[in-house]
């Protein structure tokens, strides 16, 4: 979903990517350098676990399906949840193993389709493995 900002004369943005746009128009916003740190620092993290949900999900695409190749082209692929106790399981593996939540990292939804869409390939058991893989021992 894309969200308008057309009253603040901005482009339009993600619906995803709200809460980083939105630290950054407060940190344009304020006048108070411990503030101004303070959103930085936030900004900067909420970068780096975006850039970690999409190297990780990446790389165990490319571990299940043989090359980062194979892995832009499922992400042409139209999402369908065929087997959603897999999705489940997945989901929920990769949220406690990554140390992620949706309700804190909004913007890393765009990337959990590759995960759903693997569930239509591979067995939960072998996703849930590879994800463990490359997120405990990050």
């Amino acid at each position: 979903a894309v969200v308008s900002t057309q009253s603040t004369g901005e482009n339009s943005i993600q619906s995803q990517d709200v809460m980083i746009d939105w630290l950054r128009r407060k940190l344009r916003k304020t006048t108070d350098e411990g503030s101004a740190e303070e959103l930085k620092q936030q900004i900067k993290d909420h970068e780096n676990k975006e850039k970690f949900v999409m190297k990780t999900i990446d790389a165990v695409g490319a571990d299940l399906l043989g090359s980062p190749e194979a892995v832009n082209n499922l992400k042409k692929v139209s999402l369908a949840i065929r087997h959603p106790g897999c999705n489940e399981a997945v989901m929920k593996e990769f949220f406690a193993a990554c140390n992620c939540r949706i309700q804190d990292n909004p913007y890393i939804t765009k990337y959990l389709a590759t995960l759903s869409k693997l569930c239509n390939m591979f067995s939960a058991d072998i996703i849930v493995k590879t994800v463990g893989k490359y997120c405990y021992e990050q």
